[in-house]
């Protein structure tokens, strides 16, 4: 594996750490901000609101160091596993949810009290795919 490779990959992994910070985090800082006093909450917010940009820019990271990989590497999507392409198919699910959060989130702060509940839920369904994500990788890639 040449020295390009070996450096995108380490952006890759390094991305997959500040993705499951923020995957994980994410929920933990909702909880609390739930449970806080008025007066805390904004700051919460500033909390989650940094916690999901960090999980925006890893994802971006995660999907063009993971294209460039691939490209590198093996050239081509031919031979590529079952797991390979249901890694690929959540990857895809988590962009996706990763653009309705943020729409959901400025709900959220202009006072949506709909949207701000569906914050929890979207941040779990997130830790979820990420779980996922890394659960195919480790089958397609032994």
């Amino acid at each position: 594996m040449d020295l390009s490779i070996k450096l995108i990959l380490w952006v890759h992994l390094v991305s997959l750490a500040l993705a499951g910070c923020s995957a994980f985090a994410l929920p933990m800082v909702l909880g609390m901000m739930a449970k806080a006093e008025p007066a805390q909450r904004p700051v919460f917010g500033q909390v989650a609101a940094k916690l999901a940009a960090l999980g925006r820019m890893a994802l971006v990271l995660l999907i063009l160091s993971g294209l460039y990989v691939l490209w590198a590497k093996y050239g081509t999507m031919a031979g590529i596993s079952g797991w390979f392409h249901l890694k690929l198919t959540l990857v895809v699910i988590l962009a996706a949810l990763a653009i309705f959060n943020l729409f959901n989130s400025r709900k959220a702060r202009a006072g949506d009290a709909a949207a701000a509940a569906r914050m929890p839920i979207l941040s779990k369904m997130t830790t979820a795919l990420v779980m996922g994500i890394v659960l195919a990788a480790v089958f397609a890639f032994n």
